[in-house]
């Protein structure tokens, strides 16, 4: 998986063990960014499940544990952890949304949806006393179709639909 966002000038790779790598075509060098359990602003794990680029140029890194938020300037992760939701759990999809919501399809800890500004959070999981709730607590993937309708596709591979703002 080959990710490059346009505002860093570099190539990023996705290494699905082995951290995050980054290759610099003005340099013809590589830097991998790896997990240090002596540095809490290291990337919180090597499994890198998902990336995605925000409107502020912010990358963000889904692993097997944590969210990051990767700071260009300093070469430092920031993690995000929901209150213990992500300890052990895989990013494995990352969305913003029209409203500016942050969506993550996770394994076991369902759609998280946060607000990367306030950081408040809301953890969507499967009810099965509920024909509205997503349909399994494993989610791999989200889109968001032009009618502002957020599609999740799940474990069961069974889509759920729900529109992001009355």
């Amino acid at each position: 998986y080959i990710f490059k966002p346009s505002y860093l000038k570099k190539l990023f790779l996705l290494s699905s063990r082995d951290g995050l790598n980054r290759y610099d075509p003005l340099t013809e060098s590589f830097r991998t960014y790896k997990h240090n359990s002596t540095d809490e602003k290291s990337l919180s794990n090597n499994y890198v499940k998902s990336l995605f680029i925000d409107e502020e140029n912010l990358l963000w890194i889904g692993t097997d544990r944590f969210l990051n938020c990767f700071n260009e300037q300093t070469n430092e992760f920031v993690h995000y952890v929901f209150d213990g939701l992500l300890a052990n759990t895989r990013v494995y999809d990352i969305h913003k949304d029209t409203y500016n919501d942050m969506w993550l399809a996770t394994r076991d800890a369902g759609l998280i949806k946060f607000n990367p500004k306030t950081f408040e959070y809301v953890q969507y999981l499967h009810d099965p006393n509920n024909p509205h709730s997503i349909s399994a607590d494993h989610v791999y993937v989200i889109y968001e179709n032009s009618d502002k309708q957020l599609w999740f596709g799940t474990w069961e591979h069974v889509y759920f639909n729900l529109a992001c703002r009355a």
